[in-house]
């Protein structure tokens, strides 16, 4: 049973694996809603993971690609819009001057010239030949309708010599005119030189289409353009990253049940010889089998608690005999000792300590009085010593002044000497 608890040491109970499983709802969730929201994709997280899709170092090349296409073409469409622009101020000042009078070019007056030659070349004809000649079809097609070849000629000539006249009259006027005529036709060149350019630009763009829609076409996808795509790529390693936590935390979820089925099983059939009750959620039986290994833990403790107490108190009773014993030996080496200090005193050799005690104070009391005694009698006798040495002085005395001395006692005597 213990060892079922550790197996189950960290792993989530039942409540732990709801809460896991919730989490894994919001994580499904989420990513599915993120999957959903990319643009130019529908399928799973599995596809998605697994497209085959260009690298962003890839795309961010293309986007410097199309970034200086787009360049060129607008600098392609400001030429021409400047070109046009050019033109259409070239055309305003050219009807300015002709608005001002009629002003012919010199292409004008080539053209006057060359159907005056041809209008001879005509008449000439018609004069030696007396036939109409193909030459003559083609000058009379310019001139008025039912206007005779000769009318036709004398008006060739006459426009031609009037527009020469007008050259030679208005000479500023006509180079200004040419000037701006040869102005216009620079810019109509650089105009169609700038449109063909354009067309080729749009070559290119196509062919950075074609070239930019192949390296999406192993993931099946219509690109955007780079820079939006370098933002759906973003979208998408984001949307991968969050579909790869989801799948984890399933299998991580997936495992802990199995893992926690296997234990389940273990602890209810480990748990049946201590109650009847196993069907019961993986909490409630770990919290029961706690409690069945802390009481077996607890009686494990109190049954050490007694062996131990048990040998104390026998190591203790061994130490309590050997002491008995030490002390029946010390007590009788005692006993000879004290037969040996009271030997020649007044008492029995059973006697205690505190009646011998009151014999020596007795003793010792006694000692002390004979020596007062002594003390006394020494005096005493050193004192009468002292009054027959001093009676024998008086008698002395006495005797040599002829007092008599016959009383015992030295004070009359000596009160007779006086």
């Amino acid at each position: 049973l213990e060892t079922q608890l550790i197996a189950l040491t960290g792993v989530p109970v039942d409540a732990d694996l709801a809460e896991m499983r919730e989490q894994l709802a919001s994580a499904q969730s989420t990513c599915d809603a993120e999957i959903k929201a990319l643009p130019l994709f529908s399928g799973t997280g599995e596809h998605l993971e697994q497209l085959t899709v260009p690298l962003t170092a890839t795309v961010r090349a293309w986007q410097g690609r199309y970034a200086e296409q787009e360049s060129v073409e607008r600098q392609l469409t400001s030429d021409e819009e400047t070109a046009i622009a050019e033109l259409a101020n070239l055309e305003r000042d050219i009807q300015q001057l002709e608005h001002a009078g009629d002003v012919p070019a010199e292409s004008d007056l080539d053209r006057s010239r060359s159907r005056r030659e041809l209008g001879w070349a005509a008449v000439k004809h018609r004069w030696l030949q007396g036939e109409r000649a193909p030459v003559e079809v083609d000058f009379m097609r310019e001139a008025s309708s039912g206007q005779p070849l000769d009318a036709a000629y004398e008006h060739a000539v006459l426009n031609a010599d009037t527009l020469a006249d007008r050259l030679r009259l208005d000479a500023s006027q006509v180079e200004k005119k040419a000037l701006l005529l040869e102005q216009v036709a620079r810019s109509n060149e650089r105009l169609a030189k700038t449109r063909q350019k354009t067309e080729n630009a749009a070559v290119r763009r196509r062919e950075l289409d074609v070239q930019w829609l192949s390296i999406w076409a192993a993931c099946g996808i219509e690109p955007l353009s780079p820079t939006e795509m370098l933002d759906w790529l973003e979208r998408r390693r984001d949307t991968v990253a969050k579909f790869r936590v989801a799948f984890s935390l399933k299998r991580q979820v997936d495992d802990l049940q199995d893992v926690v089925s296997v234990l389940h099983s273990a602890l209810k059939h480990a748990l049946e010889g201590f109650t009847d009750d196993t069907d019961r959620p993986l909490a409630e039986l770990v919290e029961h089998a706690r409690w069945v290994v802390n009481q077996a833990e607890a009686n494990r403790t109190r049954t050490r608690d007694l062996d131990l107490e048990q040998k104390r108190l026998k190591s203790e009773l061994a130490q309590a005999e050997q002491r008995s014993i030490e002390l029946d030996q010390t007590t009788a080496a005692w006993r000879g000792d004290w037969a040996c200090a009271i030997k020649g005193l007044p008492v029995p050799p059973e006697a205690k300590p505190d009646v011998v005690l009151d014999v020596v104070r007795l003793m010792d009391t006694i000692a002390t009085d004979s020596e007062q005694i002594n003390a006394l009698a020494h005096r005493i006798h050193t004192m009468k010593k002292d009054d027959q040495e001093f009676s024998a002085a008086v008698i002395a005395m006495a005797a040599r002044s002829g007092v008599s001395a016959d009383s015992p006692d030295s004070l009359i005597n000596i009160k007779r000497l006086n």
